[in-house]
């Protein structure tokens, strides 16, 4: 265990800490003080009572901790790094001191870390688009989403980059439209929900998704095939009938002339001339 004492630096060494996101802390990080209230607001909405993994007690978090679970989970590069956020490091400190629970009778007082401040905001840019702008210690990006949204081109990457690390069963779009469908997408991820700090800026985007009816592909124009009109076929099958009945009646009148040009037996000239 790492001895509060140790962790306890000087007022200006404190100022220059917190300034640099450092958490080096003057007290014991304890779970009744600390602990708790993280795992509250950014794990126990997956990691609850029901869960394969509970997190919210302190036997519980004290349990993960001790197998090490904790620790990997939200340390850098871990699955839960980016939740965590600068919390992180208050986790892995009530960690290396021994998961306390509450503080020593000798501990001082705690410098938590300064969480950085972030601001969303989504503006209409008129042209069926939307806008939306992050500001942070690094500057302000500006992202512009197609007015029409679907799983293939804009949310696979979210579900995959937030959601499938933990949440497997959201790693097809079948499964994600289900959820969809369900509601229970949209409880996660609106304002309030479990989900909705993890899913940080795409939350709106995931909620005008789904309102957009979850569509997998942008739809193309389907191309509508060309039919004789029914007066064409009527023409042409009168004209057929037309020709074969104009053929059928050339023939007698063939077979008329032929027999005058044929000239009729002698015998038959002499009857003619007797009546």
């Amino acid at each position: 265990m790492v001895s509060p004492s140790a962790l306890a630096p000087s007022l200006s060494e404190g100022a220059q800490s917190t300034a640099s996101n450092n958490s080096a802390t003057s007290r014991a990080v304890t779970y009744d003080q600390d602990a708790k209230l993280i795992l509250a607001q950014k794990c126990t909405g997956c990691h609850g009572s029901g869960s394969s993994i509970p997190l919210t007690t302190h036997q519980q978090a004290k349990s993960v901790a001790s197998s090490g679970q904790l620790a990997r989970a939200v340390s850098s590069g871990g699955a839960m790094a980016q939740y965590a956020g600068a919390s992180a490091q208050t986790l892995l400190a009530w960690v290396a001191q021994g998961t306390l629970q509450s503080a020593p009778a000798a501990a001082t007082t705690v410098t938590p870390a300064t969480q950085p401040t972030t601001g969303t905001g989504t503006e209409s840019t008129g042209t069926g688009q939307s806008q939306m702008s992050t500001s942070s210690a690094g500057g302000t990006t500006t992202t512009t989403a197609s007015a029409t949204l679907t799983y293939d081109q804009d949310l696979k990457a979210v579900f995959d980059a937030r959601c499938v690390g933990c949440h497997s069963a959201l790693g097809t779009y079948q499964q994600a439209k289900a959820y969809a469908d369900s509601g229970r997408l949209k409880q996660m991820v609106g304002p309030g929900g479990a989900m909705a700090q993890y899913a940080g800026t795409d939350a709106q985007k995931i909620l005008d998704w789904i309102a957009q009816g979850a569509p997998q592909s942008a739809q193309g124009t389907a191309a509508t095939p060309t039919n004789p009109t029914a007066s064409t076929g009527g023409s042409t099958g009168q004209t057929s009938s037309g020709s074969a009945a104009t053929e059928g009646e050339s023939e007698p009148e063939q077979e008329i002339s032929g027999a005058g040009e044929g000239g009729a037996p002698e015998t038959d000239r002499s009857r003619l001339r007797r009546a």
